[in-house]
C-alpha cells in the first residue's frame, strides 16, 4: 500500500502473520463478510497493524464480521 490511494478488499477471508509481523501504513482497508484476523505476536512489534499515525482507514461494510485472535493493533 504504496499511498494513500491504496485499497486492501478483505472479503470472507483469512489474514495470518507470524511473530514477524506485518504493518499496513497508507490507504483504506476493507472487511466485507467473514473475515479471520490471527497473529503469533506477542508484542506490538509483531502484531498485525493497520495505521500509523492515522495513516489507514478502517472500513467495516455492513453485514461483515471480524474475528480477532492474538496481537492486533488498530491506531
Amino acid at each position: 500500500m504504496s499511498d494513500a490511494t491504496s485499497r486492501f478488499h478483505f472479503n470472507g477471508c483469512d489474514l495470518y502473520s507470524t511473530s514477524t509481523g506485518l504493518q499496513l501504513d497508507t490507504g483504506t482497508v476493507f472487511f466485507d463478510n467473514l473475515v479471520t484476523l490471527s497473529a503469533d505476536g506477542q508484542v506490538e512489534s509483531e502484531a498485525i497493524s493497520f495505521g500509523e499515525s492515522d495513516g489507514v482507514v478502517v472500513d467495516v461494510l455492513s453485514g461483515a464480521c471480524v474475528e480477532i485472535y492474538g496481537y492486533i493493533n488498530f491506531d
